[in-house]
């Protein structure tokens, strides 16, 4: 490329002069350019790891030059079993610079004072190095990561760890952003790929891997400093004032060269705006070089506007920026389209398919966990146990009763088990024999009618069409969608466009809109409340909490008064007199848009010509509110809006009595939020808070006891005099709680020491710290809800878990575990397939059922709704399964797969209703994650395969053994009568030359038997009979 820095600037530079006024991607492309120019290893060293790591981020998009972070070591004692990103970050600098033609090193001034790097020679000598189709003994490549400390797992999610399985291997290295797998055929590689930690799935096959280490604790005092390990590198550090860089070499000349650099700030909103605004600038620095950055292709999209000659450079910085002095004019492209997008280096990629989301899944069951057995009741999961039956061994789930009686499930009846979820306490163990489940059942039963009902009613209203219609206009419509200052995403876009086009329907909108934390559901809302507004309509914004409502209040009041839209706020923030100063003008119809709590739902509040209910996490409303925002709903188009997904069991149960929407894609400017699971150290908190303040940003500490935040506010302040620190909690009064609460929005207070009051509402864009206090006590939702109150501005957010020092129990491991793993946005879906915590089950259909669904557990309770309402509405979509008996063995050996809980996470999957794509899909999983299948394996694969083939056909049961197999009729379709049936199959077996033979049950059922050389050979027979039907 052409360089941005002249040749005087850069030799003035070179020859030991400070050049200084250079904004942050300004300094990396003269890095960039530097490094070009003397073809040389470059470590480039700033005061501080934030300002190190900053600038590094700025370098990863230039995919052709080489970038290492080497920050100092991590000091903090690390809690057992979570990943210091700093230790990775430095062993990908000492294991893969060296094989790196001129990289640059970002580091901190610090660093370049310790020696403490192993002799190259030790980094050069110790590796493992495997290649496809290759001679190498496993037992050895184990021996040396062993030696490097790697600790073996059963499952590999972290680096560090390693995991044996058969003829496989996995190992992930802390320098990889992906683990590897390696397949052996006896002593030969056959397999080598890297795999997905999150869905321990291949994601890439490769042909070669070098796997490097240190050898724990290994003495040597042949230690060196990083100028020295980096041969023949070029030092040059950098450091910050007023947002502007300097730049220097060790020896230089203090003569300064001011570069005079500005950043290009574009303020406006519309991207036709924007593109003004660069006119306009252009136009003021008219003799400068105009360089455009933008990934490939990207920077078409603006070259018809700019309509001058420019240089292109394909990689994208962050914002753009012009200088007199260097004649140059670099503009962002994603700065100019609001598109920046962000690489996290070590964060999972974000998944293009969602797993659908259930609670009926068993996979990560542990002994001792409650299941629900449709038949039997409640029991409690002792583990598998292998049973010998006539036809071949099994593996079976066993289940507890009371008494010490046991119960064996099958794979092919797993489909009656499901966890016990919808109570805080423990549930009560059924006894077998006993008629208490049968009852408990009928009760439930009976209850859901009562629920079945309703909502049939509710949908039956919902059928009517609406007394008016809703009318567009497009100026309006237009000016609001230009004024949002993102670009929307393609979830957005198709969630903005459904509930615009279920607004011209007839018949009322009823439609949940689920999206994460800061996904733009909030604008869904605000483009459905312009056309009701416009259509002569008033609407009420109904939230949870007080601090939700006025987050609310603030943004619709900024984005719709402008366009001539009355926005108002009922809640406890306001005064008697205000709350009837409102109450007045919405009665007189005076007011457009209502935002409250609870509060609207007051008989005292009357809104005389009403058309659309928004409602915010309606999840999060008592039995009593829920029940009065059911009565609205019947009369009203209605959007709800959700940062929880639905789970799936819950969708179904409503199934065609609400459209729902998902919003999955991330915004483009968010960064993934660098989150740490630490011991509680106020050494550690302070610099956490000192790094926030020094970059003027603000921090958010939560700690969940009310009786001891004022003295944490204290402790904080007085580390921090200078600072602005407040505290909130939800039993302030009023008044007050909206003062503290509005000035850290304002920026009036630096350090908020706050409960879960903020875990919804709360965008304050400049705050980028997220501190939580005794994080192993909240749940995942909580977690990540409350750790997305940050990084909403562009700055890299961080988030600090704090655990006391003590053995966390492995629940809250697993939680912390996975807020540790998902940092990227968007992950809220991945979190609650984790998760799937049921908050308040009891009320999530407004009623009060959570005696019922303590009694028969969520999942049967939703289901016993599901058959309800199928019965109303006259469907029937129950699936018809042949038993299907295999005389030989057919499991998963513990050989094949250790794990229990992984075992039965695939008997799991197998014995639900899939079809044979999916079955086919497992069995690819099973080989990549674990090797050739044993034939047992194989044999189990056949028999799920076989379910899959003959489901809702006519036949109730197939048995094969070695040498044949017996199809038992219960129906005859397709064919029209019993004699076209036998027919049909008797032309099949001649066709096919099998030995075959008719037969009856005792009640007159037909049994058709053929007979065939072996078991594989009868499995294919068997798939060819049931193209038959």
């Amino acid at each position: 490329m052409k360089n941005i820095f002249p040749e005087n600037i850069l030799n003035s530079c070179l020859n030991g002069a400070v050049l200084t006024g250079l904004t942050q991607d300004a300094l990396c492309l003269l890095v960039i350019e530097i490094n070009k120019r003397l073809r040389a290893p470059i470590i480039l060293s700033l005061e501080t790891y934030d300002f190190s790591y900053m600038i590094y981020e700025s370098f990863l998009p230039f995919l052709d030059i080489p970038v290492f972070f080497y920050p100092e070591k991590d000091k903090s004692e690390m809690v057992p079993g979570f990943i210091s990103h700093r230790d990775r970050y430095r062993q990908e600098t000492l294991f893969n610079l060296i094989a790196k033609n001129n990289p640059v090193v970002v580091t901190t001034s610090r660093v370049l004072e310790y020696k403490d790097i192993p002799a190259m020679s030790l980094v050069e000598n110790d590796f493992i190095f495997i290649k496809l189709g290759e001679k190498y003994d496993m037992d050895t490549a184990i021996k040396k990561i062993v030696g490097f400390g790697y600790k073996r797992v059963d499952t590999v999610n972290d680096p560090g760890s390693y995991c044996r399985k058969g003829d496989l291997i996995d190992i992930y290295p802390p320098h990889f952003v992906f683990p590897v797998r390696c397949s052996f055929n006896f002593d030969t590689v056959d397999r080598l790929s890297y795999f997905d930690p999150a869905t321990q799935l291949s994601i890439k096959n490769i042909k070669i891997t070098t796997i490097k280490g240190l050898v724990k604790n290994a003495q040597t005092n042949d230690n060196i400093g990083l100028v020295d390990y980096v041969r023949g590198s070029v030092v040059f550090r950098a450091s910050s004032h007023k947002n502007r860089f300097s730049i220097f070499q060790e020896n230089n000349t203090r003569r300064a060269v001011d570069a005079g650099t500005s950043e290009i700030v574009f303020v406006k909103t519309t991207k036709r705006e924007r593109m003004a605004e660069l006119q306009t600038l252009l136009k003021t620095n008219d003799g400068c070089r105009v360089f455009i950055s933008g990934e490939r292709g990207v920077v078409g999209a603006v070259k018809k506007d700019i309509g001058i000659n420019y240089t292109e450079i394909n990689s994208p910085i962050n914002r753009g920026f012009y200088s007199i002095v260097l004649g140059s004019f670099v503009v962002s492209v994603g700065d100019l389209l609001k598109e920046k997008k962000h690489i996290q280096k070590w964060s999972p990629p974000q998944k293009k398919e969602q797993r659908p989301l259930t609670l009926q899944s068993l996979t990560g069951l542990e002994r001792g966990d409650f299941l629900v057995h449709k038949r039997f009741g409640v029991g409690i999961y002792q583990g598998l146990a292998t049973q010998n039956q006539p036809g071949g061994s099994r593996e079976t789930i066993k289940l507890e009763y009371n008494d010490n009686a046991v119960v064996f499930v099958s794979i092919e009846n797993m489909g009656l088990l499901h966890r016990h979820l919808g109570a805080a306490s423990k549930p009560v163990v059924s006894s077998l024999g006993s008629r208490t489940w049968g009852q408990e059942l009928r009760k439930a039963r009976k209850a859901v009618r009562v629920v079945a009902k309703e909502l049939i009613e509710l949908y039956a209203k919902k059928q009517n069409p609406r007394p008016f219609s809703y009318s567009a206009d497009k100026e309006l419509e237009s000016a609001l969608a230009t004024s949002f200052p993102f670009t929307e995403t393609p979830d957005q876009r198709e969630a903005i466009n459904d509930v615009l086009n279920d607004m011209l329907k007839p018949s009322p909108v009823d439609r949940l809109v689920c999206g994460d934390v800061g996904f733009g559901k909030t604008e869904v809302a605000l483009r459905a409340i312009m056309r009701a507004v416009i259509s002569k309509k008033m609407c009420m914004f109904l939230c949870p909490t007080t601090i939700l409502a006025d987050q609310h209040y603030i943004t619709c009041k900024e984005r719709l008064e402008p366009l001539g839209v009355y926005v108002a706020l009922l809640s406890r923030f306001k005064t008697r007199k205000e709350q009837l100063g409102i109450l007045e003008k919405a009665s007189a119809g005076k007011v457009d848009l209502l935002i409250g709590t609870h509060r609207l739902l007051s008989p005292d509040v009357i809104v005389p010509s009403l058309g659309l209910l928004i409602v915010d996490e309606e999840h999060r409303f008592g039995v009593r509110h829920k029940e009065k925002i059911r009565g609205l709903k019947a009369h009203l188009d209605v959007i709800t809006l959700s940062a929880t997904p639905i789970p799936r069991t819950l969708q179904q149960s409503t199934v065609g009595l609400r459209d729902i929407t998902r919003i999955q894609t991330p915004p483009v400017s968010r960064k993934p939020i660098n989150t740490d699971v630490r011991y509680f150290d106020w050494a550690l908190i302070n610099g956490y808070i000192k790094r926030e303040l020094q970059h003027g940003g603000q921090v958010y500490f939560v700690h969940n006891d009310i009786r001891s935040l004022s003295f944490l506010a204290d402790t904080v302040s007085k580390t921090f005099p200078k600072a602005a620190v407040g505290y909130i909690h939800g039993q302030l009064p009023s008044r007050e709680l909206e003062q503290r609460v509005l000035s850290f929005f304002e920026g009036g207070i630096d350090v908020l020491v706050c409960t879960s009051i903020i875990e919804s509402g709360l965008d304050v864009s400049n705050s980028n710290c997220m501190i939580i206090n005794d994080a192993h006590n909240f749940g995942l939702s909580q977690l990540y809800q409350m750790r997305g109150r940050v990084g909403r501005g562009g700055r890299q957010a961080n988030c600090l878990l704090l655990v006391p020092k003590k053995r966390l129990d492995q629940r809250a491991y697993r939680r912390l575990k996975t807020i540790e793993q998902y940092t990227s946005l968007g992950s809220g879906y991945d979190i609650s397939m984790k998760d799937l915590e049921i908050r308040g089950a009891g009320s999530l259909f407004g009623y009060k059922q959570s005696g019922h669904i303590s009694a028969v557990g969520f999942e049967m309770y939703c289901e016993l709704l599901k058959d309800e309402i199928n019965t109303a509405l006259e469907k029937n979509d129950q699936q018809r399964q042949p038993d299907v008996v295999l005389n030989v063995d057919a499991l998963i050996p513990d050989h094949y797969i250790k794990n229990p809980s992984q075992r039965l996470g695939f008997y799991d999957h197998l014995s639900k209703d899939i079809s044979v794509e999916e079955i086919e899909k497992i069995k690819t999983e099973l080989h990549d994650r674990f090797g050739r299948l044993p034939q047992e394996t194989k044999n189990l694969i056949s028999l799920a395969r076989v379910r899959a083939l003959f489901k809702n056909k006519s036949i109730r049961k197939i048995e094969m053994g070695s040498d044949s197999a017996t199809f038992e009729f219960d129906d005859i379709k397709p064919f029209d009568s019993i004699e076209a049936l036998i027919t049909h199959i008797t032309d099949w077996a001649v066709l096919n030359n099998f030995l075959f033979s008719f037969g009856k049950t005792k009640t007159d059922n037909l049994l058709f038997t053929i007979r065939y050389k072996n078991f594989d050979s009868g499995i294919l027979a068997v798939r060819v009979f049931a193209k038959l039907f």
